[in-house]
């Protein structure tokens, strides 16, 4: 049966998407809704939920908008909330946590992600597979979870694929993303710019190779707005926050590796566990590796956004969440099991 009312928390960086995530199966296993929508930019979000709306019955599908330090706590407390889709940063879903279990809510929760890639020494390093690894990094400009993180190649391959790498993240062209030209646009926040310029200074501190990539669209723009170029980092150690944290910006740490059951083991060496990747000529190779990561999701030779298979369950392992979304599983996560036991003869 369904839990009743279902309250769907959603970030900024992909808020339609992520939001009906949680709205359609809520309200296909009988659910009502209430959808708090990201405060920094909540317009799309709304003007597609009321859509919906309209084709509903009254009150079945709500949406509060407000800053989260106002409506948090109220929602995520209120008696009449039974379940909460929460999708966001670890930091937030604690206390919805702790929030929840005051009356044992139920909760779906997805949450970032440091994800690995693991480029095996059979790799092809052509441009068409540059191009997808390179997608994988800056769709967004680097601002979103699943994207890829963390590159790990053999060391006798680091110099080819550097070289393949970064000739193709040459070609961004970085600027306002209204205009056809750009490839990459802003930062989405100021604040999000200059914690992304911190980490990248500290690799620079760190004595690691910085390579700051790509060309700017036009000066006067990129001095005014939230522009990063697209940044390549290798010669980094494993301990660097750029190979440790959740960055969400367009740069890149690249690590070496001798031996593929030690890769593994550094790439696991994390308390996310959302996506992953590994890249090989030999697809039954990188499955055999693919097993061994410990990720909710985990691709093969491509990685990111378009590459989720929505027909699939999707969620993370360890502090990257709990539950799923999309597939049956996903819906499940919105229905309650019962069980009716008689005894005696029914009528």
């Amino acid at each position: 049966m369904p839990y009743g009312v279902v309250v769907s928390i959603v970030p900024w960086n992909a808020p339609v998407t992520l939001a009906f995530l949680h709205v359609i199966p809520a309200l296909l296993a009988g659910n009502g809704v209430v959808v708090k929508p990201p405060e920094s930019c909540p317009l799309a979000l709304v003007d597609s939920l009321g859509v919906i709306a309209e084709q509903l019955p009254p009150g079945l599908l709500n949406v509060v908008t407000g800053r989260s330090s106002d409506l948090g706590e109220i929602l995520t407390t209120h008696p009449d909330v039974a379940k909460i889709g929460f999708t966001g940063g670890i930091p937030a879903a604690r206390k919805i946590m702790a929030n929840a279990a005051q009356s044992i809510k139920g909760v779906t929760l997805e949450l970032g992600g440091n994800d690995p890639a693991i480029v095996l020494d059979d790799a092809d390093l052509g441009d068409d597979t540059m191009k997808r690894m390179a997608h994988g990094v800056f769709a967004a400009t680097g601002q979103v979870c699943m994207a890829i993180k963390r590159i790990y190649i053999p060391e006798s391959k680091s110099k080819q694929f550097v070289e393949a790498f970064t000739r193709v993240v040459g070609r961004y062209i970085v600027g306002d993303g209204l205009e056809p030209i750009v490839t990459m646009g802003p930062m989405h926040t100021r604040k999000g710019r200059d914690e992304a310029l911190v980490l990248i200074e500290d690799c620079e501190m760190r004595g690691a190779t910085v390579n700051r990539l790509g060309s700017i669209h036009n000066k006067a723009t990129f001095d005014q707005g939230y522009f990063i170029r697209p940044t390549v980092v290798t010669e980094i150690e494993d301990d660097a926050p750029l190979m440790t944290e959740e960055q969400l910006c367009p740069a890149i740490p690249i690590a070496t590796y001798r031996d593929i059951d030690d890769v593994v083991s550094r790439a696991n060496d994390a308390y996310f566990g959302l996506c992953a990747s590994v890249w090989s000529s030999n697809v039954n190779r990188a499955l055999g590796v693919a097993r061994q990561m410990e990720a909710g999701t985990v691709f093969v030779n491509s990685h990111g956004v378009t590459s989720v298979n929505r027909r699939a369950p999707y969620g993370g392992m360890k502090q990257s969440g709990i539950g799923r979304k999309a597939s049956m599983e996903g819906m499940l996560e919105y229905l309650q099991m019962q069980t009716i036991t008689t005894h005696g003869e029914v009528a």
